[in-house]
């Protein structure tokens, strides 16, 4: 014997009224489910340019500046754990908008370069691009005052960064480096020098200090007689070609002569990294003159001294120097 099982359903009146209620429900939640996901994509929104911010600070750390506004994206990204699409574009589909100025600012007597950026977001109102009035970034961001006072309107996103910090800690690194060049310049040349004094050899006209190569003198052999021959055959035996060569004071040759510090630096017995400035992307090299001409009112530069003269101690710069 077979039995069957009783397969009644709803009736078409049962399904109607069911329906109601099921869209009765979703009428009432809709507000609900709308405002959930609008917060939810505020609150990506917020991650994202808190990440921005940190990759800002990073990219400064490496770089000794903030990216340029035509490939902040790109140069961003191998900071973030964003990709360079999403720090470009916002959880509205929308650009954000980048700025960056810079300025000279004295610190400690010197001048250091200092940059200021903002990135910008409209938000999921004026994102749309037709409903409010969109904030026009490369005017409203100009001067150093304009970075300070600017801020995000009618609920936008928006972050801040300098890298004022980092170029000051930057400063002082330099700053660092010229002392213990100075330092390890000073004591070797006095360590040259008594040992001539006890050898009978010594004189206080002689150039102690490793020879650089001056501008105005045309061979680097016109001025050899100015400095003491152990110094010139320690340096040349320094050197990996052994030819004697002097460190460059070449202006238009950033390469030639962040080698030629290098050898300087090995030389004295500093790191390599003492031959350059930190206050730039490049860590351009220092101008080194081991024996400057006197400095003149005007500013003007006296004639550099001879064999028979007196000379200066060395200068050692972050820029060139004319005296040099």
């Amino acid at each position: 014997m077979v039995y069957k099982k009783n397969a009644q359903g709803f009736t078409i009146v049962e399904a109607i009224i069911v329906t109601a209620v099921l869209a009765a429900v979703t009428v009432m939640a809709f507000p609900n489910f709308v405002e959930f996901f609008r917060m939810q994509e505020e609150t990506m929104e917020e991650t994202a340019m808190s990440e921005i911010k940190n990759a800002l600070a990073a990219y400064a750390d490496d770089n000794g500046q903030l990216p340029g506004a035509g490939t902040w994206a790109a140069d961003l990204a191998p900071y973030s754990s964003l990709s360079q699409q999403a720090i470009a574009i916002d959880q509205w589909e929308q650009p954000r908008a980048y700025r960056k100025i810079s300025s000279n600012e004295t610190y400690r007597s010197a001048t250091v370069n200092i940059d200021y950026a903002v990135v910008y977001g409209h938000g999921p109102e004026r994102g749309l691009g037709d409903s409010g009035v969109s904030v026009n970034l490369s005017a409203s961001l100009t001067s150093v005052s304009d970075y300070s006072s600017l801020k995000a309107e009618f609920g936008d996103y928006m972050v801040k960064y300098t890298n004022y910090k980092e170029q000051i800690r930057n400063y002082e690194i330099t700053e660092q480096r010229l002392k213990d060049i100075s330092a390890a310049l000073s004591s070797y040349a006095t360590t040259r020098f008594n040992e001539a004094v006890v050898g009978g050899t010594g004189t206080a006209e002689e150039i102690y200090y490793p020879p650089s190569e001056p501008a105005d003198i045309a061979s680097p052999v016109a001025d050899t007689a100015d400095y003491n021959n152990t110094v010139e055959a320690e340096l040349d035996n320094f050197y990996p070609s052994g030819t004697g060569n002097r460190i460059s004071t070449d202006e238009s040759d950033d390469a030639l002569r962040k080698q030629e510090m290098e050898y300087l630096m090995r030389f004295l017995g500093l790191p390599d990294t003492h031959c350059c400035s930190a206050l730039d992307a490049n860590e351009t090299a220092f101008f080194y003159y081991s024996n400057p001409r006197p400095r003149l009112p005007g500013p003007s530069c006296g004639t550099r001294p001879t064999t028979s003269q007196r000379k200066l101690p060395p200068r050692v710069r972050v820029e060139h120097d004319d005296c040099g």
